[in-house]
């Protein structure tokens, strides 16, 4: 064995480890996602609220930032 051939083994090596690592602790990602999905009706309503009163406050916020692309259509609908 040389002794190049060595440290690069500890290279991999090491490689190996921390991808089985991140490996390992993505597996529970998925589970992440969270419990509630709101419906269109709900942004719809949280849109409404914020363009009538200028005001809005977290819960408006939070379904928001849950519920994706459904606030863009809810306000080209508005």
């Amino acid at each position: 064995m040389t002794a190049e051939a060595f440290p690069m083994r500890r290279r991999y090596l090491l490689v190996f480890v921390v991808l089985l690592t991140f490996g390992a602790l993505a597996q529970d990602w998925e589970a992440c996602k969270p419990d509630d999905d709101y419906s269109f009706n709900d942004v719809k309503a949280a849109v409404h609220r914020i363009t009538s009163s200028r005001m809005y406050s977290g819960w408006d916020e939070k379904t928001f930032a849950r519920s994706g692309d459904l606030v863009a259509v809810a306000v080209l609908k508005r």
